[in-house]
């Protein structure tokens, strides 16, 4: 039996429960905090959005780190040692002067409801922890960031515009209102701030958060000493069925199935976010690492400026910061947005055993059918490498990744595809292409790869490159499109990769002119 300890709010839990338990069903049907809403079960709703805050270490002083996340996906077993915050959670202590029964609002709480951005009320809590979870991660706030930080939320009433006002006046309050009364005196507020580093005890003399946030770095290193974290094995259990990384997808698909089983918990016991760092001229990314952490990369960001506009195509916050690179790939969806950016990155995996023994397969050669991949029963991929674009100072290196859905943001990919070029003044030296939906597997365009090498910037060359990539695929008529529909698509995001990496020096009208 595995015990968790976490705090839920502003209380610490002890629980044996099943660790593929979600954090949904723990805090609604154990702890009766039920404020956290009970919606799709699948990550897109934002009904049961939660907090999940993580210790860190700034200048040797503990400090944590928030992120949004659907409850409905996240298993108990790897909030051990965390911070899980629920709509209660960020009510105030203080008590409300026309109601003295009722916590008092926070400042979303009271937006909201000034606003009326409440409509029929089921959606609002995942709005508001979103919201103030925004608070507490953005470096600067603005009415654009809260936005964006809801882009997991989704309100059937279509009351966005009430929302969204609601939006505007909490930023507007943050920024320039007086702070408000709080209960901590000054000397208090400065001690702490000084001791967590964050914006938090701001955040409590204006309203938005309850004083006992000020206090839970301290708890949660207190429970950390305590309690001997795992090293990733604590679910690691022999003769397990099911190896759990993100589970954004695997807890939709066999939720019942995980409850019943022997579970594999890859981020039980993980300290801190891994985040991607440079080696040799290589990117190395932990197979945990999540698509948040891609991201925010400012060492990707450096290399390819467009990754944040690429990766805000992959389904929302609360999903990019929980879902993992390697889950992405393991779970071998033939539509994956990060296998098909990985798979034009030219990317490599190392695996290990249960003895520790590594090999190294290239992605490309890892998808041998579909759902069927180059990996042992006792192996697990653990990291991800590829060559940093433009480390090798004689080549200049572009990269682009265009994707349609039948909505722009939080849908799965009709078609997809990532293109890299390596370019000689105006030849292309190498390339790596990719396309998705097109195939069983995560398809690495070889022959389109092929064809690229040695070619001269023009026209003729993509329309060439276009029609050998439609003849490598095999796409099959589903709810997405049909066969013919995504062939098309292929050919057409290829012209798109050309005019977007040579805006200059491809003209729509000559690339587009059928032979």
């Amino acid at each position: 039996m595995h015990t968790v300890h976490f705090i839920l709010n502003d209380r610490e839990i002890t629980t044996s429960e099943h660790p593929a338990t979600t954090v949904l069903d723990f805090v609604r049907r154990t702890a009766r905090l039920t404020g956290t809403k009970e919606g799709c079960r699948e990550g897109d709703c934002g009904a049961c959005t939660v907090l999940v805050g993580e210790l860190q270490t700034n200048a040797g002083k503990p400090h944590v780190r928030y992120g949004s996340a659907n409850s409905c996906l996240l298993p108990l077993g790897e909030m051990h040692g965390k911070h899980i915050v629920t709509v209660e959670g960020i009510t105030l202590a203080t008590r409300n002067a026309q109601n003295p029964t009722q916590p008092a609002l926070n400042l979303v709480q009271q937006a909201m409801a000034d606003e009326g951005g409440t409509q029929c009320g089921f959606c609002t809590p995942g709005f508001i922890v979103s919201m103030t979870g925004y608070t507490l991660t953005a470096e600067n706030l603005s009415s654009e960031g809260m936005t964006e930080a809801i882009d997991g939320n989704v309100c059937r009433c279509t009351g966005y515009a009430s929302i969204k006002r609601a939006i505007d006046r909490t930023i507007t309050e943050l920024q320039e209102s007086e702070l408000q009364e709080s209960e901590l005196q000054e000397s208090e507020l400065q001690e702490a701030s000084a001791a967590n580093g964050q914006r938090l005890p701001t955040l409590v003399k204006k309203g938005m958060i309850p004083a006992y946030f000020l206090d839970i770095p301290d708890r949660l290193q207190r429970l950390v000493e305590q309690e001997t974290l795992s090293n990733g094995s604590i679910h690691a259990l022999d003769g397990h069925e099911f190896t759990i990384s993100g589970g954004t997808d695997l807890f939709v698909q066999k939720h019942e199935s995980l409850v019943k089983s022997r579970v594999r918990l890859l981020g039980a016991g993980v300290k801190s976010i891994p985040i991607p760092y440079e080696e040799d001229g290589y990117c190395i990314l932990d197979a945990r690492t999540p698509v948040s952490a891609v991201l925010e990369s400012q060492l990707i960001n450096r290399h390819i400026p467009q990754m944040p506009s690429f990766l805000r195509l992959f389904a929302s916050t609360p999903i990019r910061n929980r879902a993992t690179l390697g889950g992405n790939i393991n779970n071998a969806s033939p539509i994956g947005d990060m296998t098909a950016i990985l798979l034009a990155l030219d990317a490599e995996l190392t695996l290990r055993n249960s003895f520790e023994e590594q090999r190294v397969v290239m992605l490309k050669h890892y998808f041998k059918g579909y759902k069927t991949l180059d990996r042992k029963p006792d192996e697990t991929v653990r990291s991800i490498r590829f060559l940093l674009p433009n480390a090798q100072t004689e080549f200049k290196t572009l990269f682009n990744y265009e994707k349609v859905s039948r909505r722009t943001y939080l849908d799965i990919a009709s078609v997809n595809t990532a293109l890299q070029l390596r370019l000689e003044g105006d030849t292309i030296f190498s390339a790596h292409a990719s396309a998705g939906g097109v195939a069983p597997i995560p398809l690495y365009l070889a022959q389109t790869s092929s064809f690229l090498a040695g070619k001269t910037i023009s026209e003729e060359t993509f329309r060439e490159a276009a029609s050998i990539a439609v003849s490598e695929t095999s796409p099959i008529s589903d709810a997405r499109g049909t066969a013919e529909y995504k062939r098309l698509l292929l050919r057409q995001l290829f012209f798109a990769h050309a005019l977007d990496l040579f805006p200059e020096r491809l003209k729509p009208q000559e690339l587009l002119e059928m032979e």
